[in-house]
């Protein structure tokens, strides 16, 4: 019997108020070769009773139990291990992804891309839109891009080659990520979706000692890569970057002295509704009131309210929303 070709991989610790949003816009999705797969990271909350719900409707739904919390790293490299799927794509459980999502990984799959990702919308916890993030940059004049780690999909052998670093659970976010992020940027063939297909609901985790350690791993990332080889740069661009990286990190550091004022800073840095060009179809913009609406941050208490979700893929445009411009 043929596996799905898309793994869908969600790595949950005591997020039981976000899985029937999870579940709901992935049944929503135009693509149907998919599998579920996810990881209870020790969960203390509903999270177990909320999937045991799931799987008595969902038969494409398989979950690995931790009995203790350990950490994001640990808990996808668990996940790359039981996933059947040629792909891999990444779905956090507190954010969504709109309806062509997979649909964009099938196609990116079938033109023998290495890994695909997406630009990503930006909200805060009740889904207001505070802007969409593109592609990072780090060399100025040269056309690496990097893409946010929840956004990417790639293929399953590529990402148990590269994997995820278990060492640096205890800050999660970008640090175990900083590899896949990179390695793939460098050395693979990837396909950049210049539309906004993710949303990546922010206010979770807004950490000071995450970020600065996260951008840290990300440098040493960088400096290893240069040395095998990997980034085609002169040394001065990247000591260039690596310098702009650090200069941050210094920056952040004066606020240890004001632990408060980082996160209100996250909080007031809106990046407006408009960034690079790119602004939200009425289509998505729809699509996102109705799940504000319909599947609140607060979560909802019982997992049969995702199951209309199904039409939302049948009446979702086969051509696609509106190219965003």
């Amino acid at each position: 019997m043929q596996g799905p070709l898309i793994s869908v991989v969600t790595c949950a610790y005591n997020g039981d108020r976000f899985l029937p949003r999870c579940y709901a816009t992935l049944l929503a999705q135009t693509c149907s070769q998919w599998e579920w797969i996810v990881v209870d990271d020790g969960s203390t909350d509903e999270t177990q009773s909320r999937l045991q719900e799931i799987s008595r409707l969902e038969p494409r739904l398989r979950v690995v139990t931790l009995d203790k919390n350990q950490g994001r790293a640990i808990a996808r490299t668990r996940a790359l291990e039981a996933v059947r799927g040629d792909w891999i794509a990444l779905w956090d459980v507190d954010d969504f992804f709109f309806p062509d999502r997979l649909e964009a990984i099938r196609v990116a799959a079938l033109e023998a891309y290495d890994f695909w990702v997406s630009l990503a919308v930006q909200t805060t916890l009740d889904l207001r839109v505070r802007g969409i993030q593109a592609f990072d940059r780090p060399f100025p004049g040269r056309d690496f891009r990097i893409g946010l780690h929840g956004a990417m999909a790639f293929r399953a052998d590529l990402g148990r080659a590269i994997g995820y670093a278990p060492h640096l659970k205890t800050y999660g976010g970008m640090g175990e990520d900083a590899a896949i992020m990179l390695e793939t940027a460098f050395r693979s063939r990837g396909k950049f979706d210049e539309r906004p297909l993710m949303v990546n609901v922010t206010g979770n985790e807004v950490v000071l000692e995450k970020s600065l350690a996260s951008r840290q791993i990300v440098i040493e990332t960088l400096e290893r890569l240069w040395q095998e080889g990997a980034i085609g740069v002169k040394a001065q661009e990247l000591e260039g970057c690596i310098r702009r990286l650090r200069l941050r990190n210094r920056v952040l550091g004066w606020l240890r002295a004001c632990p408060w004022l980082y996160p209100r800073i996250m909080q007031l840095r809106l990046r407006g509704e408009r960034t690079f060009q790119v602004t939200l179809s009425p289509a998505r913009r729809e699509f996102l009131e109705r799940v504000a609406r319909d599947l609140p941050a607060k979560g909802h208490d019982s997992v049969l309210a995702a199951l209309p979700w199904q039409k939302v893929a049948l009446l979702w445009q086969a051509d696609e929303p509106a190219r965003e411009s």
